[in-house]
């Protein structure tokens, strides 16, 4: 494996990393809404 293959692995990870912590954050911010209207 060369290093620009592990490269490419790191930042996809990084970037699917990233996609779930916003995509949780969202959920939460959505469910505190909900909680606030109830």
């Amino acid at each position: 494996m060369t290093g620009d293959t592990f490269h490419a692995i790191k930042s996809s990870i990084r970037a699917s990393n990233l996609v779930g912590f916003r995509n949780t954050m969202r959920s939460d911010q959505f469910q505190s809404l909900l909680q606030q209207h109830v």
